[in-house]
């Protein structure tokens, strides 16, 4: 299906009650991934051979107002320039108005469509080894 319709990321990886991605299971994902993947039992950062992975942050509740302050709040206590949040079930209209309540918050802030976002968090682990090694401490 990735191949059919193109798709060289995957945005969320639900482990569950599995154990983490280990070497295998990220080789795997990089054959059909390879231009990126959020799951959540990694370390923050990481570059597996050319693939970004960047651990999920934060799910967004209901409320567009709150989900716009987690966003504000969780990338003022991060180093790293790169989040992903998800957001289940939501109308376009909650993701514009999240996205300009964030923005009002931090005119900084700058939504990224998938692979644009990949391409240039690629380049920032490329050129910082502790961050695509896996060895950094994000939390300010």
């Amino acid at each position: 299906m990735y191949a059919r319709w193109g798709i060289t990321i995957t945005g969320f990886i639900i482990d569950g009650y599995a154990p983490g991605l280990n070497k295998d299971g990220l080789d795997c994902y990089a054959k059909f991934s390879p231009n990126g993947i959020v799951p959540q039992k990694i370390p923050a950062t990481l570059l597996h051979g050319d693939m970004p992975v960047l651990r999920a942050s934060y799910d967004l509740g209901d409320n567009a107002e709150q989900a716009a302050r987690v966003i504000v709040e969780r990338i003022a206590k991060r180093s790293v320039p790169f989040h992903w949040f998800r957001g289940i079930l939501k109308s376009p209209d909650w993701y514009i108005d999240v996205y300009n309540r964030a923005r009002a918050a931090n005119p900084k802030i700058e939504l990224l469509d998938a692979p644009t976002y990949f391409e240039l968090y690629r380049a920032w682990l490329k050129s910082n080894p502790q961050a695509a090694a896996g060895k950094i401490d994000c939390e300010r």
